[in-house]
């Protein structure tokens, strides 16, 4: 088969990740791949980008991301158009294109490559991510929600990435016939199985604990740090004192909340006078991440209510238990007490589940064996092409339909988002 993939910043990150590996896996497969994206440069960036594996073809990164950090959603919808127009115009027809994150590449593609077959992932719903902060917000976000629903609802299939985010998403888009099927994400396993169960740190005497997050204020970093903070009285002093943070993940000095809340962690860890324990990584390629994970005793993940979440996998395939919060993808991915800890949104709760595995290293070995015996169960690349590839292949078998099916069959959609926009917007009249 000939696959596009459309997806709108190719840098380094979880949906970039698995768009990668999906890339990666369908060549593999001896499929034809070929990537469209709004951004990518090769200073920050997956390797496999840059290999030769697949091209990549970059259209509209001179349309801004917003102005006077306001509009983002809007620029990011007029990126979407200006690539899903140079794809569907373009002499080269695939079978099938692969979207996420922005649906609104698939009723331009719908309308331009007719006999093609059209696969949105869903990570979340982005309507979701979007903080109604006031009425005016509220009132602007409406017409670009109801885009989301519809625009989704044309694609052939839609796939989610856990079976948290298929519930979030059938609560969500109400307007959708389609039922999501899961595709758990996936790790490359080779080099992370390379890595050894036992910890090797700068300094021997180090217990060092991994967070692996971009600077965002939804992934909760500084619950991390106010953990370390609390953990320091559920030691010993002499444990303690080995214990280092390392706090490694996206930064990019053109996004602004990454500058923000890295400014905003170092001021908590100023709080909690912990300055001589925490470690900074701003952005790292992958064999530098390979060498944080064969350092560290354990990884941890603070986000809340996270759709899935690439790093637990990562750290359990490469033997490292994983101290997660009980929400979200997590709660799929981690074994509580088996391959680490799944705890409560807590600096408390997470100091507790710190102080077990700082304490008995032994248990924290054994439960990252348990993680990389259960990811190349589950999670490995293999498995995720696999599926992949059938859910192409079963769309790529079905009939195409014309325009005019496509127009009949999404009426009463269409009809149903204009109801639903008018009853919203009288509501906040």
């Amino acid at each position: 088969m000939k696959i596009a993939f459309l997806h709108p910043d190719l840098g380094i990150g979880g949906a970039e990740r698995l768009v990668v590996d999906a890339a990666v896996s369908l060549v593999n497969r001896g499929h034809h791949v070929a990537m469209y994206t709004s951004h990518y440069t090769t200073e920050r960036c997956f390797d496999e980008t840059k290999n030769g594996m697949f091209h990549v073809h970059v259209y509209g990164d001179w349309l801004p991301r917003y102005i006077c950090h306001l509009g983002h959603i809007l620029f990011a919808i007029l990126r979407g158009i200006w690539l899903a127009l140079r794809v569907g115009f373009s002499c080269t027809r695939y079978d099938v294109y692969v979207c996420d994150q922005i649906s609104i590449y698939v009723p331009i593609l719908r309308i331009l490559a007719p006999r093609s077959k059209i696969l949105f992932y869903c990570h979340f719903p982005d309507q979701l991510l979007s903080k109604r902060t006031n009425c005016l917000k509220s009132l602007y976000r409406i017409p670009f929600d109801m885009i989301e629903q519809v625009t989704t609802a044309l694609s052939d299939r839609v796939l989610v990435n856990s079976k948290f985010t298929k519930s979030i998403y059938k609560r969500t888009f109400t307007l959708v016939a389609k039922d999501p099927y899961v595709l758990y994400p996936c790790v490359f396993l080779d080099e992370l199985n390379t890595i050894g169960a036992e910890p090797t740190p700068d300094v021997e005497t180090d217990i060092v604990l991994l967070s692996i997050n971009r600077f965002e204020r939804k992934k909760n970093i500084a619950l991390a740090v106010e953990a370390l903070v609390e953990l320091r009285a559920l030691v010993s002093s002499d444990t303690y004192d080995r214990v280092k943070l390392v706090l490694a993940g996206g930064y990019e000095e053109r996004i602004q909340e990454n500058k923000d809340y890295y400014e905003e962690i170092q001021k908590v860890v100023q709080q909690g006078n912990v300055q001589d324990k925490i470690e900074y990584k701003l952005s790292f390629s992958d064999a530098e991440k390979l060498e944080l994970l064969s350092s560290c005793t354990a990884v941890v993940y603070t986000p809340e209510n996270e759709h899935f979440g690439i790093v637990p996998i990562e750290a359990m395939a490469a033997a490292r238990p994983v101290l997660a919060t009980n929400s979200g993808g997590p709660m799929e991915s981690v074994e509580h007490e088996k391959t680490g800890y799944l705890q409560e949104i807590s600096a408390k709760s997470f100091a507790i589940g710190m102080a077990s595995l700082v304490k008995y290293p032994l248990k924290a070995k054994l439960m990252g064996e348990a993680g990389r015996k259960r990811v190349t169960r589950m999670f490995s690349r293999d498995s995720f092409g696999a599926q992949l590839e059938n859910h192409c292949d079963i769309l790529v078998k079905q009939k195409s339909w014309s325009l005019l099916e496509i127009a009949i069959s999404y009426s009463p959609i269409v009809v149903g988002a204009g109801l639903y926009l008018g009853s919203r917007y009288t509501m906040y009249m």
